[in-house]
């Protein structure tokens, strides 16, 4: 594994603060969001309609680094390569439109069109300014992007997964209801219809680990490595906390998420730092 200055520090900070975190809520679940249930207030609004854009946006700007630097084949392979990395980027940027649009534009029939001029103005423009990525850190652009893609694609799986197993009733339907004895804690699969366990807006706040990334294909950033941990911390941690004043989840809810999402960003960094998409072990060294 590449070692960095910060990694051992924040690894066991991480793991130590969800504890005390999953600890409480196993006692105070339903208490905190009793206390903190607020659900129309502008800072919980906001966050909901933010808190999974990570990574939608990191795939995009991925993409828009492997037209930039496409693995070199053949001549005509990585021509068609870099014009599937490039259309994908744009399709990308257009869903990221039409998806997150929705919740900010005023209903407006010609709201889809709108959309999508937006996103394909954003996807162009991205791969246009694509050009400015520096050649000497092809390898290092590459690597990093085929591994915010990994971090994207494989760390949302887990909580859609765990939502149809563990069916536990989201706070705001047992306001709705008038009741909380449909409440029931982390540990036990409730087997309902809810889908409050973990929280999925948390799992894609947190695909901002990935962030930290960039201190191991880019030597010179590893000062920076525990910069964008605290930054990822931050946000998961606000995004999170949105979601328990909006009565959509419990403290046990988004820490499970963000416990999900660093275990698995520590594997795939192990399994795939260890050996980067098309180059040796060793990081790009030329920063």
């Amino acid at each position: 594994m590449l070692k960095t200055k910060h990694e051992k520090g924040i690894i066991i900070s991480f793991y130590a603060i969800a504890a005390v975190f999953m600890l409480v809520a196993s006692f105070f679940d339903l208490q905190i969001n009793q206390l903190l249930y607020y659900p129309n207030n502008p800072f919980g609004v906001f966050l909901d309609r933010i808190g999974e854009l990570p990574p939608y946006v990191a795939v995009a700007l991925a993409l828009t680094a492997l037209f930039r630097f496409p693995p070199k084949l053949k001549k005509w392979a990585t021509a068609l390569l870099k014009a599937i990395f490039g259309i994908a980027s744009v399709a990308v940027w257009i869903y990221i439109f039409i998806d997150f649009g929705d919740k900010w534009i005023i209903e407006d029939e010609n709201r889809l069109i709108f959309e999508i001029i937006f996103g394909l103005i954003t996807g162009f423009l991205s791969l246009y300014l694509s050009k400015y990525l520096p050649e000497k850190h092809m390898s290092a652009f590459r690597n990093l992007a085929v591994f915010f893609i990994l971090i994207a694609l494989l760390t949302s799986w887990p909580t859609s997964v765990l939502k149809d197993i563990w069916g536990r009733i989201r706070f705001r339907d047992l306001v709705a209801a008038g009741s909380y004895d449909g409440f029931t804690p982390w540990y036990i699969i409730a087997g309902k219809d809810g889908r409050s366990f973990p929280s999925g807006h948390t799992t894609g706040a947190a695909a901002t680990f990935m962030l930290m990334g960039i201190s191991y294909f880019f030597p010179s950033q590893k000062e920076n490595e525990l910069k964008y941990y605290i930054a990822a911390m931050v946000f998961t941690f606000a995004v999170g906390f949105s979601r328990i004043t909006r009565g959509a989840h419990y403290l046990s809810d988004i820490t499970f998420a963000a416990i999900i999402v660093f275990t698995l960003f520590l594997i795939i960094r192990y399994l795939y730092v260890k050996r980067p998409f098309g180059s040796s072990k060793k990081a790009d060294t030329k920063n």
